[in-house]
Parts: structure tokens; sequence; C-alpha cells
């Protein structure tokens, strides 16, 4: 029986993809209040990021780049 798991995959990705550009202001503008990401530490505490927040962020970051 084979599974899933041993069937090659590769990515196809325009040659300009942008994940921050594409993939997060992208969710961001259709559901920004939506969970986006959870860090939880080695403590147990957990904090949770909206997509707005994250793209906020990302275009931070992008500008001091």
């Amino acid at each position: 029986m084979t599974s899933w798991a041993n069937t090659p995959f590769t990515w196809t990705l325009p040659g300009t993809f942008n994940f921050g550009v594409d993939v997060v202001d992208a969710w961001a503008q259709r559901t920004p209040t939506a969970t986006a990401l959870i860090a939880l530490s080695r403590s147990g505490s957990e904090q949770r990021f909206s997509f707005a927040e994250i793209a906020v962020k990302s275009s931070r970051l992008a500008a001091g780049l």
C-alpha cells in the first residue's frame, strides 16, 4: 500500500512570490481579526496574533531591511 507521505512533493511558486504580501496581507484584508499565529512558551503561556497584527509586524520588518 502506497502512502501519500511517500509521494514526491514540490511547491510551484511564481518568481515574484512574497509570503508577507501574497499570503499574510491578503488574509489580513479578508479576515483581519482571525487568528494567524498562536505562540506557546515552554512554561505554557499562550500569545495569539491576528492576521492584521502579523501584517503590521511583517511590514515593519520589511521596511527595516
